[in-house]
């Protein structure tokens, strides 16, 4: 079976068919479908944003720039979608085809991970997805706990493990034993000792026969440390094999 090289090298994508037909004269066929393909934007600084850690009590904005690639690009009212108050103007800039997005997060009161996504209606040219701007952060303080992951393998014996514990973010007050929160998980108990040179804590954990098995037949399963006033820490447990 031969094929016609295709001479559209300069295209950006191109998918390929092969055909049989009833012409004995030439019974294969090879169609190529391709082109270039052009977004209907370019957003300015980047589509989906990482803001990093924000404090909290303070508001925080972010002014995106929206630009067509056609200058009909007509676009409509954004809908926020947030888990926290947030709020979004869409602004027509001078250039035919560009706006600007201003995006504002108001002032939070307790920690957590903020996810915000921006949907825009384009209502010219007709028939295409709403353009879709993310942004992420995370709000004030948080527990973390070093390390996040545990990897455990099936024993006949108790597993110990040890996790040190610390506030990340400015001005974070040192976590105590008595403040910590700790779970209630079938086949794990817990106990909290100082960290070196009094700075966190030492979570020291020790894992069940029974709980390492049943891990091995979920493969993966987390518990949650809490502290008040700061998002929790999550540590995963995983079989290793």
């Amino acid at each position: 079976m031969a094929f016609l090289k295709t001479p559209f090298q300069g295209w950006r994508f191109a998918q390929t068919s092969d055909v049989e037909s009833t012409d004995p004269r030439q019974r294969f066929l090879r169609l190529v479908v391709g082109g270039n393909a052009v977004p209907l934007v370019k957003i300015l600084p980047k589509r989906t944003l990482d803001a990093g850690r924000l404090p909290l009590m303070k508001p925080w904005n972010q002014t995106f720039q929206v630009q067509g690639t056609s200058p009909d690009l007509k676009l409509g009212k954004p809908e926020i979608e947030s888990n926290y108050r947030t709020g979004a103007i869409l602004e027509r800039a001078e250039k035919a085809g560009m706006y600007r997005l201003e995006v504002r997060l108001e002032p939070v009161q307790q920690s957590g991970d903020w996810k915000c996504k921006v949907k825009i209606p384009v209502t010219t040219p007709t028939n295409h997805a709403p353009v879709e701007i993310m942004v992420t952060a995370r709000l004030g303080l948080k527990l973390i706990a070093v390390p996040s992951i545990a990897y455990l393998q099936v024993s006949e014996k108790p597993v110990a493990r040890r996790f040190r514990l610390r506030v990340l973010g400015r001005g974070g007050p040192e976590p105590r034993p008595e403040s910590l929160k700790l779970p209630q998980v079938a086949g794990i108990s817990f106990s909290v000792l100082p960290g070196p040179k009094s700075t966190g804590l030492i979570l020291a954990t020790t894992f069940s026969p029974d709980f390492t098995k049943q891990l091995a037949a979920d493969e993966n399963t987390s518990f949650t440390v809490s502290l008040p006033g700061v998002a929790s820490a999550i540590i995963t447990c995983k079989t290793r094999k």
